[in-house]
C-alpha cells in the first residue's frame, strides 16, 4: 500500500514525505550542538563563520537542503530509469537513509559535501546523451573539488570518475583531462585566495589513509556502529539484486546503474578508509537511494516490498529515539 503511494502521481505524497523527513529530523533540534570536527588545515572554519548562530534556524535551513537534495535525486532516478516516471521512491528512501544517524550539529561539512555531489550526479547522467561530452565532464569535476572543499578525501572520487567515462563509453583522452582539471579548479581558486589573506591551507595531511587498526572504529558508538552494518549489508545486496534486474533493460539504464552501484562502492570505501565521522555515510545517499528505489520499483511481490520499507522505517524511528533517550 505504502508503495504504491508513492509510484502514484499524487501531489499529496511530498507532503507526506515533508512531514516524515521532519518527525525524523526532530531529535537533531533537541540535541545539544557538537560540531564535527574540523581540522584547520581547511577553509571550513573561515566559512562556518559566515553562518548564523542560532541551532533552530541551522536546523530548518539544513532540513530544508536535504529535502531538495531529495527531491533532484528523485528526479535523477526518474530520468534515467531507475524508477517510473510518476514515482517518489527514490525520495522516500532518500529520506530515510539521510535520518539514518541524527546529526548533532544540523550544519556539518558531510552536509554541504551532499549538496555538492548531487550536483556532481546531476552533470554525470548528462554526458552520455551529450554531443559534447567535454563540457560535462569538466562541470562535473569541478563540482566534485567543491565537494572536497569540505571533505577533502573526495578528491579520490576522480577516479570513480573515470571509470564512469569508461562505462559511459567515452574514449576521447581529453575529457579524462578535462575532468581532473575541473576537479581541482576550485582548490586553485580558494588557495590563491586564502594565500593572499596570508592563511594557507595545507590539505596533504587530510588525503592519507588510515590503515593502522582499522575496523577499531573507536569513535563510533555500537549502536551506530551496528546500525550502519546492517544498512551497509542490506544496501549492498539489494544492488547486487539490481544489477541482476537490469540486465534485461535498455543500455543506457545498465550504464547509469553501473556507474551508481561503482559510486556506493568507492564512497563506503572512502569514509570505512579514512575513518570518518558516521555522519559522513549521508554522501552514500545518493547512489544508495538510486539502487533501492530500483530494487523495490522492479520488485514482484509489492506487499512484501511494503513491509520492508515499513521495517526500515520503524526501524529508524526506533534508533532516533535511542539516539535522543541516550544523548
Amino acid at each position: 500500500m505504502i508503495l504504491r503511494f508513492f509510484k502514484s502521481g499524487l501531489p499529496s505524497r511530498f507532503l507526506f514525505l515533508l512531514l516524515i523527513f521532519f518527525v525524523l529530523r526532530l531529535p537533531g533540534l533537541f540535541l545539544t550542538p557538537a560540531s564535527v570536527p574540523i581540522s584547520n588545515n581547511t577553509f571550513l572554519p573561515w566559512f562556518y563563520s559566515f553562518l548564523p548562530k542560532s541551532n533552530t534556524l541551522l536546523w530548518f535551513a539544513s532540513s530544508f537542503l536535504i529535502f531538495a537534495a531529495g527531491y533532484i535525486v528523485n528526479f535523477f532516478g526518474t530520468n534515467t530509469g531507475f524508477t517510473g516516471k510518476s514515482s517518489s521512491l527514490t525520495l522516500l528512501l532518500f529520506v530515510l537513509l539521510c535520518s539514518l544517524l541524527p546529526f548533532t550539529d544540523p550544519v556539518n561539512p558531510y552536509l554541504f559535501a551532499t549538496l555538492f555531489m548531487v550536483w556532481y550526479f546531476g552533470l554525470l547522467f548528462r554526458i552520455p546523451e551529450s554531443t559534447f561530452p567535454i563540457r560535462f565532464a569538466f562541470d562535473a569535476g569541478f563540482a566534485l573539488g567543491m565537494a572536497a572543499l569540505f571533505f577533502p578525501v573526495l578528491l579520490y572520487m576522480v577516479a570513480f570518475t573515470w571509470i564512469a567515462l569508461m562505462i559511459y563509453q567515452t574514449a576521447q583522452w581529453r575529457n579524462y583531462v578535462t575532468t581532473l582539471l575541473g576537479t581541482v579548479t576550485p582548490y586553485l581558486i580558494v588557495g590563491v585566495t586564502t594565500f593572499m589573506l596570508n592563511k594557507p591551507i595545507r590539505i596533504l595531511p587530510l588525503l592519507i589513509p588510515r590503515f593502522d587498526n582499522l575496523f577499531a572504529f573507536k569513535h563510533w558508538h555500537i549502536v551506530q556502529l551496528a546500525m550502519i552494518a546492517f544498512f551497509t549489508v542490506f544496501i549492498l545486496y539489494t544492488s547486487l539484486q539490481v544489477l541482476g534486474i537490469v540486465r534485461t533493460k535498455s543500455i543506457e539504464v545498465r550504464q547509469h546503474t553501473s556507474v551508481v552501484f561503482w559510486a556506493l562502492i568507492f564512497i563506503f570505501s572512502i569514509v570505512v578508509l579514512f575513518r570518518s565521522s558516521p555522519e559522513a555515510f549521508i554522501l552514500s545517499s545518493i547512489p544508495a537511494s538510486l539502487l533501492l528505489a530500483s530494487f523495490f520499483e522492479n520488485m514482484k511481490k509489492e506487499k512484501r516490498a511494503g513491509w520492508v520499507v515499513n521495517s526500515l522505517f520503524i526501524l529508524i524511528i526506533l534508533y532516533q529515539i535511542y539516539f535522543l533517550y541516550a544523548a
